[in-house]
């Protein structure tokens, strides 16, 4: 599903914008264990694929911006962090638990959902999207 949200550096990103590229969402909460424990490893995937034109974000739900950028800056975190600020776009990716990664083609059609951190089969998944 189409969505547009705005991202901590003040930009807004759209799936629209996204096309031609395999992109990533990482929907998070900074109160997720799970989640704060697989970040630094998507980060890792974000750098390693960059140079192949990955757009890798991480989406985070219903939290303040200002509670979410503090969690950056202390995790130093490197990859754009979008704000689901309603919850919105999570309800359209239907999204439950978390944390849960979509991987999108390059068509903008969801090719793989993966719940709970799983690098390696991130890795798979990205693999075969840029196919």
């Amino acid at each position: 599903p189409d969505f547009k949200l705005a991202a901590l550096d003040g930009t807004t990103v759209s799936l629209a914008d996204l096309k031609g590229h395999v992109a990533v969402l990482d929907f998070f909460a900074t109160w997720c264990g799970t989640c704060v424990e697989a970040l630094p490893g998507l980060d890792e995937v974000r750098t390693e694929y960059a140079d192949k034109g990955l757009k890798l974000y991480a989406v985070n739900l219903q939290e303040l911006k200002p509670d979410v950028e503090k969690f950056v800056t202390s995790s130093k975190l490197g990859m754009p962090v979008l704000l689901d600020t309603d919850g919105e776009v999570a309800k359209k990716y239907m999204v439950s638990p978390i944390p849960e990664t979509v991987v999108i083609g390059k068509d903008g059609v969801i090719k793989k959902v993966l719940i709970g951190g799983d690098e390696a089969a991130l890795k798979e998944a990205i693999e075969a999207a840029m196919k």
